[in-house]
């Protein structure tokens, strides 16, 4: 009785820490739920910004349920204005497929220097959810508008940007936040400081990301 007692307090006090060490795929951490093999998991790509929000910044910042829930991967951004999310999915999709994983579904994310990383989806209707999380606003290629945009962004996190302080009317946000509305996506402002941004957006569009 007392031996059972005990162990079951030690369960409760001592439970594992559900977050997985990463993979590490080149430049990309991934996580994978253990069962993934058998179950089909939403995928979800973010792409980080430059400095210091890097792939470890958003895996540490990721909400715990979600490594649970979806298939994680979190890549650098590459270039100003993005370039590279057509590589990062053809190299990640090849791993799977060698590893035998599928998925069920999948979305993409940008913040902040990220954010044209996700912006330049070939056809943005085969995902679930095309994030943009405080980002940078212009991409250097087409951006093709749907619906399943999200547009959250704080104009004074990039008040003091040398790249972005002297926009007259931020103008290049303006442009976005109503090419996304006339699509039928979703735009918000947000008070919410641009460090603590990832974490709130994963948190507040968790059902359209990752479906629950």
């Amino acid at each position: 009785m007392w031996k059972i007692f005990l162990i079951s307090i030690f369960s409760i006090l001592y439970k594992p820490d559900p977050t997985p060490k990463p993979i590490n795929l080149g430049n990309l951490l991934i996580s994978i739920p253990t069962d993934a093999a058998d179950k089909g998991y939403p995928m979800l790509i973010m792409f980080g910004g430059s400095m210091w929000a890097t792939p470890k910044f958003m895996w540490d910042n990721t909400p715990r349920d979600f490594f649970q829930k979806a298939i994680l991967v979190y890549s650098p951004c590459y270039t100003h204005g993005g370039g590279n999310l057509k590589k990062v999915e053809t190299e990640l999709i090849s791993y799977l497929q060698r590893k035998g994983i599928t998925y069920r579904g999948k979305s993409v994310c940008g913040f902040s220097g990220g954010g044209p990383d996700a912006m330049i989806a070939e056809n943005p209707k085969n995902y679930m959810a095309l994030g943009f999380i405080d980002p940078t606003p212009v991409a250097n290629g087409t951006v093709r508008y749907s619906s399943n945009m999200i547009l959250s962004f704080r104009r004074n996190n990039w008040i003091y940007s040398d790249f972005y302080g002297k926009c007259v009317n931020f103008k290049d946000f303006n442009e976005l936040s109503d090419r996304i509305r006339r699509a039928g996506g979703i735009v918000e402002e947000a008070d919410v400081q641009h460090e603590a941004y990832f974490r709130y957006f994963l948190d507040k569009f968790r059902k359209q990301l990752i479906g629950g």
